[in-house]
């Protein structure tokens, strides 16, 4: 484990974190007093070539369950709450998620999973 000061860290970030990337701790100290500890990332859990995608469980109904979840949450609290103002939070919620995180994600999920992800858009809906 390698011992550094904050200022120290400040002036050579990038010699740290190669020491990170190439699996190295590093304790970080302000004043000789440890602060913080950096420590490599480990993905050894569930290698790239190993991922799978999930068709199970809710996503047999929707390819969102999270954001759907979300949006109904948010209808709910707007509908409680009972002002008008609340009642546009799901409606920015669900364009947001619509239109900017899922594209996105969905993109990247082709990408991976090729044909395969490609066959489960086909078969089920984005929302419900």
């Amino acid at each position: 484990m390698r011992t550094v000061n904050i200022s120290d860290l400040k002036a050579q970030l990038s010699a740290h974190i190669q020491l990170v990337r190439d699996g190295e701790e590093v304790l970080v100290c302000d004043r000789n007093r440890p602060v913080a500890r950096i420590i490599p990332c480990r993905l050894e859990d569930q290698p790239e070539g190993e991922r799978k995608l999930v068709a199970r469980g809710p996503y047999r109904f929707t390819r969102n369950p999270m954001y759907l979840g979300l949006v109904i949450l948010s209808a709910g609290i707007a509908v409680w709450v009972g002002t008008w103002p609340f009642l546009l939070a799901p409606i920015a919620v669900f364009a947001t998620v619509n239109w900017v995180h899922i594209p996105f994600e969905e993109a990247k999920m082709s990408r991976q999973f090729g044909e395969e992800f490609d066959s489960y858009v086909r078969k089920v809906r984005r929302w419900v």
